[in-house]
């Protein structure tokens, strides 16, 4: 096929060990629909330029290259129970390694450490090797890009889910932090694709407490959408080595967890937590199909900690609704200000699979 189509792009990834490690990919990521992958920031130049002196119709004399940096930005992937673990476990969280095993199945906690600031790699998982190309454009090129970070994540949650919209996604933006982007004419390694059980929208349940120590104990069904955010800025160190590259990638900033939830303007609940300021402990969780014993099911669930910042009336389908806006707060119970769980019948550790 010459047409070089998008509808047969790929991403392909393994976990590294550690920052910059060249790892043949052990999965192809599910990205969903054709488009949903924007690679047109892999292998960015600065452009330096030589202008002319005015007086001069035509002032560009030449142009130099500057420093590079690749970004690949993911949209609307859908959450699934199986591999939504793998995108978190590069978040540095404990427990991302090994699974524990319980009643015939696997359960994994995404904890991210946030107690203690942390400006290396070590214990955990921080970056992903990914390689980028439509399988029609392999022979001509496949893009290699180590040491790739999540540097923003958001996770979509709403119950109203049809088409291509699961109802549960995930947006991402990766950053390499160190290494060299290679043009390869093959994907490395052999792999078959998964087909992951996607979370759908109306599996979910809301719960909202206003402590982390009761959280998951008061249903909410007036919360019709949610959205959680983690802005995690990476800084550049740009020493005089003589090359077109950053010398090295450090977290020196905090990161900014936040989340925005629209919930039925039925009663006074959260505007008086939103003038009191009082914590709001919240649990999205989705829970699919029996695995294990009769009596579990796969599970993906969110837990935020946060205090609310902004409650304003909106308007959704004639009925009045509120925008609700949290800022992460740590919790002492939580050791963080978010936590992830997951719950499917995925064995092997994530570097693995």
């Amino acid at each position: 096929m010459a047409d070089y189509t998008v509808a047969l792009e790929q991403l392909r990834g393994a976990i590294e060990t550690s920052e910059g490690t060249a790892t043949t990919p052990t999965r192809i990521l599910s990205t969903g629909p054709a488009g949903n992958i924007d690679a047109s920031d892999i292998r960015k130049r600065e452009t330096i330029e030589d202008r002319r002196a005015a007086g001069t119709r035509t002032s560009l004399r030449a142009t130099y290259s500057g420093i590079e940096s690749s970004m690949i930005r993911l949209s609307s992937i859908p959450v699934s129970y199986e591999e939504t673990g793998w995108w978190l476990s590069l978040l540095a969280p404990s427990g991302g390694t090994a699974p524990t095993t319980t009643n015939d199945a696997y359960e994994r906690t995404f904890t991210p450490v946030e107690g203690t600031a942390t400006n290396t790699y070590g214990t955990g998982y921080f970056t992903a090797n990914l390689q980028y190309s439509s399988l029609d454009f392999a022979s001509t090129m496949v893009e290699k890009v180590p040491a790739c970070a999540i540097t923003s994540m958001t996770l979509n949650f709403d119950k109203r889910a049809s088409g291509t919209d699961t109802g549960v996604t995930m947006d991402l933006e990766l950053t390499q932090t160190q290494g060299t982007v290679t043009a390869g004419t093959a994907f490395d390694g052999s792999l078959s694709a998964t087909t992951p059980t996607l979370v759908i929208g109306n599996q979910l349940t809301a719960y909202v407490d206003s402590a982390y120590g009761s959280i998951g104990s008061t249903s909410d069904d007036q919360i019709m959408s949610a959205s959680f955010t983690l802005t995690n800025p990476l800084t550049w160190h740009d020493g005089m080595d003589g090359t077109n590259a950053h010398t090295s990638g450090h977290w020196a900033q905090q990161w900014t967890p936040t989340m925005s939830i629209t919930r039925r303007f039925s009663d006074l609940t959260e505007l008086n937590a939103y003038v009191a300021k009082t914590t709001r402990a919240v649990r999205l969780e989705a829970l699919g199909d029996a695995i294990g014993t009769a009596s579990d099911q796969t599970t993906f669930r969110l837990d935020f900690v946060g205090k609310p910042t902004d409650h304003r009336r909106t308007q959704v389908d004639g009925l009045y609704y509120a925008e609700i806006d949290l800022e992460a707060i740590y919790d002492a119970t939580l050791t963080t200000s978010w936590s992830a769980y997951v719950f499917n019948t995925t064995d092997a550790a994530y570097t693995a699979t």
